[in-house]
């Protein structure tokens, strides 16, 4: 994730001036009582070498989608994190990774080469709809070459590939964009590039999705700190927030008010219920999106399809919010620091929202 802007505090006449628009949020939505996971444990320890599955066409009954796998998230994120900022050799075998990978699910891959960059996008093509597209993304670059980068962003992109094998397991309406963004953490650097060529294309973009950290959570007390100026932008929320005594253990959905944006968060929020999962959605009305004085809540690459008046989502575990080695500020950071459980519910409710904008009206 972009780094946070010195100037954290919101002008306070901006934030009640747009308060109201964002009142009718829901707050905090706890975790219900705990059902059956459908995040799984696996035993495949080989998934580096995974292959499509075939298509069956014979009269069999249909077997169950694959659920999303802790195991393989486990396995993807220990290979991820290690220093990979760009030209480094790691961050050329994470690229690869995202390319070979994609390519064994059955997603035609495009390397997009936009001069500084190099982005990695999967696609499988709509059955009804492939003119519109829906994109799930995670930047897949690493700030510099000491930080290995478990929560930023390697949390994001083994997520983002198990995603990936869990939405190849069957058709959709709409088109699937799977994306790893490179250059992130140099100003969203190629996903500005790929946005940018989508709009000048005018292409339909449905939804975006980015994963940008997404595996750290504390249930403990005062392990979560909020920005200087937010209880005036999402009231309701922060004080959900307070009233769980500022525990750190919320997804936050960071989207727009687009139709498409909030339908996206509403299908995300129903399958969080089941997880169980906490969520915190903040609504951005379309007059502040791009505004400046909230660049607090746009620092991925969901805000360079903001730009191009795209609607975009960033789940995100808040970074130095809550994770006080973000950056490997105070401390590296590691693998060993993250919760895999967190993470995969994550990547789960993802999987379930991405379903429902694949469905064409």
């Amino acid at each position: 994730m972009c780094a946070w802007t010195k100037a954290a505090c919101v002008s306070v006449a901006i934030a009640l001036a747009i308060a109201a628009c964002n009142r009718s949020t829901p707050a905090v939505q706890p975790a219900a009582s705990p059902a059956p996971d459908p995040v799984a444990a696996s035993t495949d320890d080989d998934v580096k070498t995974e292959q499509p599955a075939e298509v069956d066409v014979s009269t069999k009954e249909p077997t169950a989608p694959p659920t999303v796998e802790i195991a393989r998230y486990q396995d993807d994120l220990e290979f991820i994190a290690k220093p990979r900022p760009p030209g480094s050799k790691h961050w050329q075998a994470v690229q690869d990774l995202c390319k070979t990978r994609l390519a064994a699910l059955g997603y035609q891959v495009q390397l997009h080469a936009y001069g500084t960059g190099v982005n990695v996008i999967g696609k499988r093509v709509g059955s009804k709809a492939p003119a519109e597209h829906v994109i799930l993304s995670a930047h897949y670059d690493s700030t510099d070459d000491t930080c290995p980068g478990a929560d930023d962003n390697g949390s994001g992109v083994a997520g983002l590939l198990e995603a990936a094998r869990v939405l190849a397991a069957q058709s959709h309406e709409r088109t699937l964009l799977i994306a790893c963004w490179d250059q992130e953490e140099f100003g969203l650097v190629g996903s500005r590039a790929w946005a940018a060529e989508a709009r000048k294309r005018n292409d339909v973009i449905a939804m975006m999705f980015a994963f940008e950290m997404i595996g750290y959570a504390k249930d403990t007390p005062d392990t979560q700190m909020v920005p200087p100026g937010f209880d005036l932008l999402f009231p309701e929320q922060i004080a959900s927030v307070k009233a769980n005594k500022m525990r750190g253990d919320f997804i936050a959905l960071v989207h727009d008010d687009a139709a498409e944006a909030v339908a996206a968060t509403a299908a995300f929020m129903d399958a969080a219920t089941a997880l169980p999962l906490p969520t915190l959605p903040l609504k951005l009305a379309a007059a502040l999106k791009n505004n400046p004085m909230v660049n607090d809540l746009r620092r991925s690459d969901h805000a360079a399809f903001w730009e191009q008046d795209y609607p975009a989502m960033m789940l995100t575990d808040t970074a130095n919010f809550r994770n006080a080695n973000y950056h490997c500020t105070n401390g590296p950071d590691t693998v060993d620091r993250l919760d895999p459980v967190f993470a995969t519910r994550v990547v789960a409710g993802a999987v379930a929202a991405v379903e429902k904008m694949l469905q064409s009206p």
